[in-house]
């Protein structure tokens, strides 16, 4: 799904850092899953790599919106997923949206990720310490399989207007592996395309399972608030500043 947030918000939380970055809308082609890159101009072994996940029916594009929202230090890559659909790209299909069903689509979706993940990191020579995941909806199931199942490749992840994928249920790597992962929850109470039910669901499942996240909830719908933004900027200044 696409996100609609404020503009206004999104002026009001530009704060400048006297770093300038290097836009480039042109879609890359390089690595396993295409995407468009935001760098900044001044790069030291510390930069951190942030990947931006979309949502069901969107594109790179939607996300890339934030870029003035995140940490301008950062190398920012968003990702265009893998399953084309009439008018946009998903990493599954959705069966009540009319789509044809596809149980291994998740799977797939995850290894061509896990791919991506040690492709970016190579080219930009970043280490799994300093790259982080931020998924909108789909793009937050992905964030979160890959913490669950691969948690050595990031150092956190936030997941916004997900839910838990059930057959991640089955390859998850140990608890004390993935909180070494640090994990940002979020969800509106007024969804009404992924229910706040399922996120809670998700919650108490990580939970049941001693996976430490921090986890917010906010008066909206399935989008990204102002709100929601500045607190999302408070988990990677935390994290950045480790």
């Amino acid at each position: 799904m696409k996100i609609i947030h404020s503009l206004l918000f999104a002026i009001c939380l530009i704060v400048s850092t006297g770093i300038s970055a290097k836009e480039t809308r042109i879609l890359q082609k390089d690595m396993v899953l295409k995407y468009i890159v935001n760098e900044p101009t001044t790069k030291t072994s510390n930069t951190p790599l942030i990947i931006l996940l979309h949502g069901y029916g969107s594109n790179e594009g939607d996300l890339f919106s934030l870029v003035k929202d995140l940490p301008q230090e950062a190398i920012i890559l968003a990702v265009r997923a893998p399953v084309t659909l009439p008018n946009g790209y998903a990493w599954m299909p959705v069966a009540r949206f009319g789509d044809k069903e596809d149980p291994a689509a998740p799977e797939r979706s995850r290894q061509l990720l896990m791919q991506f993940i040690d492709q970016a990191a190579k080219k930009y020579h970043v280490p799994a310490s300093r790259i982080y995941l931020l998924g909108f909806s789909q793009g937050a199931m992905m964030s979160l399989t890959i913490a669950l199942t691969q948690p050595e490749k990031t150092n956190g992840i936030a997941m916004l207007s997900g839910r838990l994928i059930d057959e991640t249920k089955n390859k998850m790597a140990r608890p004390e592996l993935i909180n070494k992962v640090s994990i940002f929850e979020a969800h509106g109470t007024e969804d009404q395309v992924i229910p706040i039910a399922t996120g809670r669901e998700a919650h108490a499942y990580l939970t049941s399972k001693n996976i430490k996240t921090e986890y917010h909830e906010y008066k909206m719908a399935h989008t990204i608030s102002g709100e929601e933004l500045l607190d999302i900027k408070k988990w990677f200044a935390g994290n950045l500043k480790k």
